[in-house]
C-alpha cells in the first residue's frame, strides 16, 4: 500500500471562496475508485507549520497512485497556495490497538534528518520514536515510514502518524511525557551529540471521524 499526504497553506489572500474549491476539488479527487482510505479536512488550532487543510488519500498499489498524480495536481492547479508540503511513503512498523476508533484525532509530524547521518543513527532515532508507543498509552494507533518522495517546505524524511481518541491525548499524555522529552527531543537539539533532525518540521492534526491507520 502506498500513501501520499498533503499540507496545504493558502495564502493569506485566499478568498474563502477559493479555499472552499480547493478543498473541494481534493474531496472529489479523494472519491475516486483509485483512492482507498482517504479525508480532506481542515486543521485543528495548535498545528506548527500544519497548513490549513490536511490531505491523506491511500492507494493499494503503485498504479492507482500514479494514476491519482495527476487528478491530485489538476485539484490544485491555480490554487493560491502559500506552501504545499508534500509526501510519498508505504506502510510501515504499524501498531493498531483501537482499530474501531471513531470520532478521534489524526495527528501526522513531517520531519527532515540531516543528509549526513549514519543508517545506525537512523534506527537508533526511529526505535526511540516507536517507543513511545509503549510508554503513552493514548497513542491508540500509529505508523512511522521513511518518506519515498517529497517535496515543500523541506527535503521531508519521515512521516510519524498518531491516532488519539481525543486532542486531550495529543496535547497531554504525548507532548508531555518524559519519554518525549527526555529522549526524543535530543534527536532535535543541535547541543546534543544526537542532534540531526531540523526543527522546521510539520506538525499538524485533524478531527477524525474514522481511523485511517487500522486495516
Amino acid at each position: 500500500m502506498f500513501k501520499l499526504t498533503l499540507a496545504l497553506t493558502f495564502n493569506e489572500g485566499a478568498s474563502d471562496a477559493q479555499r472552499a474549491t480547493i478543498t473541494q476539488n481534493l474531496k472529489d479527487a479523494a472519491a475516486r475508485k483509485e483512492v482507498g482510505k482517504s479525508f480532506v479536512s481542515p486543521t485543528m488550532p495548535g498545528v506548527f507549520f500544519g497548513g490549513d487543510v490536511l490531505a491523506h488519500f491511500q492507494f493499494a498499489d503503485g498504479a492507482a497512485l500514479n494514476a491519482m498524480n495527476p487528478v491530485i495536481d489538476a485539484a490544485l492547479n491555480g490554487a493560491p497556495i502559500a506552501n504545499l508540503d508534500r509526501v510519498v511513503y508505504a506502510g510501515a512498523a504499524s501498531g493498531v490497538a483501537k482499530p474501531d476508533l471513531k470520532n478521534g484525532v489524526y495527528r501526522t509530524l513531517l520531519l527532515s534528518v540531516d543528509s549526513g547521518a549514519s543508517e545506525a543513527a537512523l534506527q537508533a532515532f526511529e526505535d526511540d520514536l516507536r517507543s513511545m508507543t509503549r510508554h503513552v498509552p493514548a497513542i491508540r494507533n500509529w505508523q512511522l515510514s521513511r518518506v519515498m518522495s517529497g517535496s515543500g517546505a523541506m527535503p521531508w524524511t519521515h512521516v510519524w502518524e498518531q491516532e488519539y481518541e481525543s486532542i486531550d491525548g495529543l496535547m497531554g499524555p504525548y507532548m508531555m511525557h518524559p519519554c518525549h522529552w527526555g529522549m526524543v527531543d535530543r534527536w532535535f537539539d543541535p547541543e546534543f551529540p544526537e542532534g540531526m533532525i531540523n526543527t522546521r518540521i510539520c506538525h499538524t492534526f485533524v478531527a477524525a471521524p474514522s481511523s485511517v491507520l487500522a486495516s
